[in-house]
């Protein structure tokens, strides 16, 4: 799975902001978007001034059209919004965009004769699949799995079972939703149902057991951001700012630029042997520095994938995170209040508790 980033800033649900009970979901809807276009600058554009304008399309694309999501109300003329979309950026790869924090709710499943999935007390999280024609037997299986590993993700992060994901369809069977058929009419085309992609959600749980953490690297490469001072890059990596310059070979500690790449050494406890011996085993990486706990700031090191091996986006490695849940070696993080992944407490590097 690629989780990235492009908060629809403009849409009314999000300046709403409703927020979801304790801030939690209570389950997932699918939908899958009933057109066909599988590009995810369709739906999903930044506006000017937003974090990561560039970045994002560049990576996605432009919507030469402008019928994306990242609207008002009355500019679509329509009020909806789901958390996330997954389809193709502009090299054709399969991308996840969170659209939304998922601790508020959206506007995507419309209401039953039960209530609503969009709504307190049964809100959930929903997102979109970008849909083909219906006929591409590779992308489906491949943006699929896509999906199933965000779902997977989801359930680890907020604690429930994969009986708590639905599609549109069933979300309007079960009375909490329109009636819609996303998106078992495009399973349907490929001899799957729901309970399919359920049961591939829950081999990834199944099969997720934490791994051992690997060895560290023996330098990181830390990108300078606004604020920083090569003083405050080296508390925060436990070392001196004298180390760090002569290390980079800086003539002046008091100048660093932002986008400046600042190799950062690891420090390695062990002594040359006084006689010649047979190559030693490698010995086991460091146990995970125990002062990090639930509440604590923290950094990515840069390269860090997710817990489950998936990519970032460039600017999670450049901002501090909180610590919102910690059980054994996997560490959930947050950034303004918002979930932004599941990741390995080794490649974690405290800033303050």
């Amino acid at each position: 799975m690629i989780l990235k980033q492009c908060f629809f800033i403009n849409n009314d649900c999000y300046k709403k902001g409703q927020k979801m009970t304790d801030g939690k979901p209570t389950g997932i809807v699918v939908h899958s978007t009933g057109a066909n276009n599988k590009t995810l600058k369709r739906y999903v554009q930044p506006v000017k001034g937003q974090d990561n304008y560039d970045d994002i399309l560049e990576d996605i694309g432009v919507n030469v059209y402008g019928n994306h999501w990242n609207k008002s109300s009355a500019e679509m003329e329509r009020s909806t919004c789901v958390h996330a979309f997954i389809g193709v950026n502009a090299k054709g790869e399969i991308e996840t965009y969170q659209v939304l924090p998922f601790d508020i709710c959206c506007w995507g499943v419309g209401s039953g004769k039960n209530g609503s999935y969009n709504y307190n007390p049964t809100a959930r999280i929903q997102f979109e699949i970008c849909e083909d024609d219906l006929t591409d037997e590779k992308y489906f299986y491949a943006v699929m799995k896509e999906a199933q590993e965000f779902c997977a993700y989801l359930c680890k992060t907020y604690g429930f079972g994969v009986e708590k994901i639905s599609s549109h369809h069933e979300a309007y069977l079960q009375g909490y939703g329109n009636n819609h058929a996303d998106c078992d009419h495009w399973l349907k085309k490929f001899g799957k149902n729901m309970d399919w992609f359920r049961a591939e959600v829950q081999k990834l749980l199944e099969n997720s057991a934490p791994s051992q953490p690997e060895q560290p690297k023996q330098e990181i490469i830390y990108t300078v951001v606004r604020g920083d001072t090569l003083n405050k890059i080296a508390t925060r990596y436990g070392t001196t700012y004298q180390k760090l310059a002569t290390y980079n070979g800086i003539s002046d500690p008091n100048k660093i630029i932002v986008g400046q790449k600042i190799k950062i050494p690891r420090s390695t406890e062990t002594s040359a042997p006084s006689t010649p011996a047979p190559a030693p085993a490698p010995e086991p990486a460091p146990a995970p520095t125990p002062t990090i706990k639930v509440g604590s700031i923290v950094r990515l090191n840069a390269g860090a994938k997710t817990y489950t091996g998936g990519s970032l986006a460039k600017y999670v490695y450049t901002r501090d995170h909180v610590v919102k849940q910690i059980v054994g070696d996997r560490v959930v993080i947050t950034y303004g209040g918002v979930v932004v992944a599941a990741v390995k407490l080794s490649d974690l590097t405290l800033v303050r508790e």
